[in-house]
């Protein structure tokens, strides 16, 4: 039985629920932050604590569509920017250095934004804010550029057209769900691929990917090529969720798309400027929100995504570094908007999203060395559950079940090790019904002290081939 790689959801209510979601170091404290975008156009700023959960600091007047963070004018602290909306199409939120933000300083252009990030786009050393959106009066889709200059950016913008049916006869409706600045051609320059749906006038639903290809000295073709576009029809399984990695070894950064057929479809980089249909991992959960980075330390590419809504829940799967991939854990949250990234201060990427009114890290578990404990123990961590995995507060409830229902368990204790096999409280089970034995356990020492934060297994004493789990102490 595969380890879980990610506990149990660390969980900050928020006052609302979110729009979008932006990370972002917005303090001096070197933890990361949060910021998101209210249904009442506000933006509500989070500081981070350090294990997993969030303190609101401050509420800003906001935009419609998208959210995003990065240091635009190399003051010192990321800087937020809000996109869509008229009169104003982006509102820029200049840090003070402090993790306060000045009034909002107001951005309008020839059009209309709808999607936004920032990132060096030129590497000059200045951050770029790069949309998607539509320039008027012919209401043309386009990736929009707002070239860095150090102090902020240039407030016109360079457009370039991505319209999935620019013939239509009703007009096109091409709007985009990702965007990412990497160097997917391999020539050392940073490009733009954006995942777009369009509908059209026979009402079924295209869906792309477009590759906007970076030719150097700020300089790009008038509009976007299509690395993949195809008519579907179906929307809910035409979610374009998006991400870029390394699927294999060739060093060539590929693209990973949600949606069916499938849980995830991968395009391979040929090395050529070109992208080739690769493996699709397919699962009974259909995905939505998707990211792929290396999450358990070994060098691979992984995968995680999430459904959109309660009973759909999410999958862990370790890639295996050709571009396939194989199921390790079930995640029973949504998490809408996926990021991974370090949350806490633990080694390791966590996830995070929210669903409903609520922001949720899943924190890795995985960097636990697991020397201390017989793999034969571990093959059965299922017979001793631990909830929650991961005590922030308070303590958790353990559970001990004998191999079947009737069975007697031949001893009531269990005993908390660290990683390297060090007793540190032990622990007296109280038997209960249908062959089960439990205990609340404060996650202090047996001279009642708190343990430190860090990870710890607990498993039976008495027997090598009984069950040992592992339990997350955050403080």
């Amino acid at each position: 039985m595969a380890e879980d790689w990610f506990g149990d959801p660390i969980k900050t209510v928020l006052p609302e629920e979110p729009i979008q979601l932006a990370l972002g170091y917005f303090n001096p404290d070197t933890l990361l932050d949060a910021a998101y975008l209210t249904p009442d156009l506000n933006v509500r700023v989070l500081y981070g604590l350090g294990d997993g959960h969030f303190q609101l600091a401050a509420t800003y007047p906001g935009l419609y569509y998208d959210i995003a963070a990065g240091d635009i004018d190399d003051y010192g602290g990321d800087d937020i920017i809000t996109a869509g909306g008229h009169p104003d199409d982006m509102l820029v939120y200049l840090n003070e250095g402090d993790g306060l933000f000045e009034p909002p300083v107001a951005i309008s252009f020839d059009g209309g934004l709808r999607l936004a990030r920032i990132a060096d786009l030129d590497s000059d050393g200045n951050k770029d804010v790069i949309a998607f959106g539509f320039v008027t009066v012919e209401v043309i889709e386009s990736i929009i550029i707002f070239w860095g200059n150090g102090n902020g950016f240039d407030p016109i913008p360079d457009a370039y057209e991505c319209q999935i049916d620019p013939g239509c006869m009703w007009g096109d409706d091409t709007y985009a769900t990702e965007l990412k600045v990497a160097d997917v051609t391999g020539d050392g320059l940073k490009d733009i691929v954006v995942s777009v749906v369009g509908s059209h006038y026979d009402c079924l639903q295209d869906r792309a990917i477009a590759l906007l290809r970076n030719l150097g000295s700020r300089q790009f073709p008038e509009s976007v090529e299509w690395v993949i576009r195809e008519e579907d029809g179906h929307f809910y399984d035409n979610f374009p969720g998006m991400d870029i990695a390394h699927l294999n070894e060739d060093n060539l950064l590929d693209i990973g798309m949600s949606g069916g057929p499938g849980s995830l479809r991968t395009l391979i980089n040929t090395g050529d400027g070109g992208f080739a249909p690769g493996v699709t991992f397919t699962n009974s959960i259909v995905s939505y929100w998707i990211g792929l980075d290396d999450l358990n330390d070994d060098y691979e590419t992984d995968l995680a995504f999430t459904m959109y809504g309660p009973g759909q829940w999410g999958v862990i799967a370790a890639g295996d570094g050709s571009g396939s991939f194989e199921e390790t854990q079930v995640i029973h949250v949504v998490l809408r908007d996926l990021e991974i990234t370090d949350i806490d201060e633990h080694p390791g990427k966590d996830l995070i999203g929210f669903n409903e009114d609520t922001l949720n890290v899943l924190p890795n578990i995985t960097y636990l060395d697991p020397s201390s404990v017989e793999p034969v123990q571990i093959a059965q961590s299922r017979r001793l559950q631990v909830s929650p995995s991961v005590i922030a507060a308070g303590g958790c409830k353990i559970t001990l079940q004998a191999e079947t229902p009737s069975s007697t368990l031949r001893s009531f204790r269990v005993e908390v090790v660290d990683i390297v096999g060090r007793n540190r409280a032990t622990l007296n089970l109280r038997q209960g019904a249908g062959g089960q034995a439990s205990v609340y356990w404060n996650g202090c020492d047996d001279l009642g002290n708190p343990l430190s934060a860090g990870i710890y297994w607990i498993r039976a004493t008495w027997d090598r081939h009984t069950a040992a789990t592992k339990v997350t102490v955050l403080r």
